[in-house]
C-alpha cells in the first residue's frame, strides 16, 4: 500500500505482541523498502480493540531499539488511526528504570505513530481520530501497564488528535518529540473533544511537546481529569519560531502536582508566542509553579481564564533567566485562594512577575494585593483603582451618551 489506502478492522479484539508496521532508515534494523502510507480504521471505540500481549513462550516484547515499545509504527509518509481502542492489557516488557522516568512508571509502553528513527521524521502528517488509549490497573487500582501515544520526529505536515480518550496513560499520555516545521492540533471543537483521565495518584502529564521548533500548536476543547498538567512544552532549537494557542479547555489538576497546568519553556533564544485564553483551570496544590507557568516565553497573552482552587500563585511568569513580556487581561481570580508558600515564608500572591518580565500589562481588580512584581517597566491597573467617585463619573458619562443618541434619532 505504498500509495495510500485503508486497512479495515472489524469488530473484535486483536492480540498484538510485536511492532505493527516498520519502515526504518535504509541500512537500519527491520528496514522495509516501502512504507505503509495509509490508515488503520476500526469499527468504533470499544468495538475494535488492539490489545497488547506477551509473545511466544511468554516473552516480553523488547525490540532491538533497546527499550519496550508497543504498537510501534516507524518512519512513515502518512499514517492514520481511526475508530478503535488500544489497550495495554498485559505486561509487555519487564520494568526498566531509565533514570529520568519515575520509578512507578518504569515501563515504557508506546503507541508510536508516524515516527522516524534517528530523526527521519514524518513529513506528511498523521491523524488520530476517535481512538481510546487505555492503560491497565491492577486489582487494587494501581497503574500496572501504562500506555502512551507518541509522535516522534515529525518533520512537517499536520498532526491531528481529535475525539480521543486517554485513560491511565504513562507519565506522558500524549507526546510530541523533536517536531519541526509542523502543525499540531489537539481537539478543536466541542464535537472533537479530547479527554485525559487519570484514576490513580501517580503523576501523569496530558500533553508533552519537547525539543520542537517552528511549530504551531493548537489545543482547544480538551478536558483533563486528575492529571499533573494539560500541556508541558520545551522549545530548544535556537531561533525557532513557534506559536502555542490554548483556548476553551477545562483543566483539572491533581493535588500536589509536579507541573503547572500549562508549563512553557523556551531555551536558546527560541521565539515562542503563547496565547492562553478562555480556559477553566482548577488546582489544589502547594506547587510554586501554579496553574500557569512561563519560563522563557518572549511574548505571552493570558486572557479571560477562570482559576479555582488554592496555592501560593495562580500565574507565574519570568522567574528564570529567559526574558519575556506578557499581557494578562480579564482573568477571573475571585475564586482563587492564595495560600502560604511552603518554601519562602510570606511569599504568596495570585500573580508573580519575575525579574525577567518587562514592559508587561496586567488589567484586573485590586492589583496592589494581587501582584508580586520583580520585573521592570510593568503596568497594572484595574477597576478597584478607579473608585473614589470614578464609578459615578463613568455612569454620568454613559447617561449623557444615551441622551445624545436619543436626540439624534429624534425621540
Amino acid at each position: 500500500m505504498s500509495n495510500g489506502g485503508t486497512l479495515y478492522l472489524g469488530p473484535g479484539t486483536f492480540l498484538v505482541c510485536a511492532t505493527v508496521v516498520r519502515h526504518d532508515i535504509p541500512g537500519e534494523f527491520g528496514y522495509n523498502e516501502l512504507p505503509f502510507n495509509g490508515t488503520i480504521k476500526g469499527s468504533g471505540k470499544g468495538v475494535t480493540i488492539i490489545r497488547s500481549v506477551r509473545g511466544p513462550d511468554d516473552a516480553p516484547f523488547t525490540p532491538s531499539l533497546g527499550f519496550p515499545i508497543t504498537f510501534a509504527i516507524w518512519s512513515l509518509d502518512y499514517f492514520g488511526v481511526r475508530d478503535l481502542t488500544f489497550e495495554a492489557d498485559s505486561e509487555i516488557a519487564d520494568l526498566w528504570d531509565i533514570g529520568w522516568y519515575p520509578p512507578t512508571r518504569g515501563l515504557l509502553s508506546y503507541v508510536n505513530l508516524g515516527a522516524g528513527v534517528y530523526g527521519a521524521g514524518n513529513q506528511y502528517g498523521s491523524d488520530c481520530i476517535n481512538v481510546h488509549f487505555k492503560g491497565s490497573l491492577d486489582s487494587e487500582g494501581n497503574p500496572e501497564i501504562p500506555l502512551m501515544f507518541e509522535v516522534f520526529g515529525g518533520g512537517g505536515g499536520t498532526h491531528n488528535v481529535k475525539s480521543c480518550e486517554f485513560e491511565n496513560g504513562s507519565f506522558l499520555m500524549l507526546e510530541y518529540g523533536a517536531v519541526a516545521n509542523a502543525t499540531v492540533n489537539v481537539g478543536g471543537s466541542p464535537k472533537e473533544k479530547v479527554t485525559f483521565t487519570n484514576t490513580t495518584d501517580e503523576q501523569c502529564l496530558s500533553i508533552s511537546i519537547w525539543y520542537c521548533g517552528d511549530v504551531r500548536v493548537n489545543v482547544s476543547h480538551i478536558e483533563t481529569i486528575n492529571t499533573s498538567g494539560a500541556l508541558w512544552n520545551q522549545t530548544h532549537p535556537a531561533n525557532g519560531v513557534s506559536k502555542f494557542n490554548l483556548t476553551n479547555n477545562v483543566i483539572n489538576m491533581m493535588p500536589e502536582s509536579w507541573y503547572a497546568g500549562v508549563e512553557m519553556w523556551a531555551e536558546n533564544n527560541g521565539e515562542v508566542s503563547t496565547v492562553v485564553s478562555g480556559n477553566e483551570i482548577h488546582s489544589n496544590s502547594s506547587s510554586i509553579f501554579g496553574p500557569i507557568f512561563f519560563a522563557g516565553v518572549p511574548s505571552g497573552i493570558i486572557t479571560y481564564n477562570k482559576f479555582t482552587g488554592w496555592g501560593p500563585v495562580a500565574v507565574n511568569v519570568g522567574f528564570f533567566e529567559y526574558p519575556g513580556s506578557v499581557a494578562l487581561v480579564g482573568n477571573n481570580l475571585q475564586t482563587w485562594q492564595t495560600a502560604e508558600n511552603p518554601w519562602v515564608e510570606g511569599l504568596f500572591a495570585p500573580i508573580w512577575l519575575g525579574p525577567n518580565i518587562t514592559n508587561s500589562l496586567v488589567v484586573g481588580g485590586n492589583n496592589h494585593k494581587n501582584i508580586w512584581d520583580l520585573g521592570g517597566d510593568n503596568t497594572y491597573t484595574g477597576v478597584n483603582n478607579m473608585q473614589q467617585g470614578m464609578g459615578q463619573k463613568v455612569k454620568e458619562a454613559m447617561q449623557q451618551k444615551a441622551e445624545a443618541m436619543r436626540a439624534m434619532r429624534g425621540y
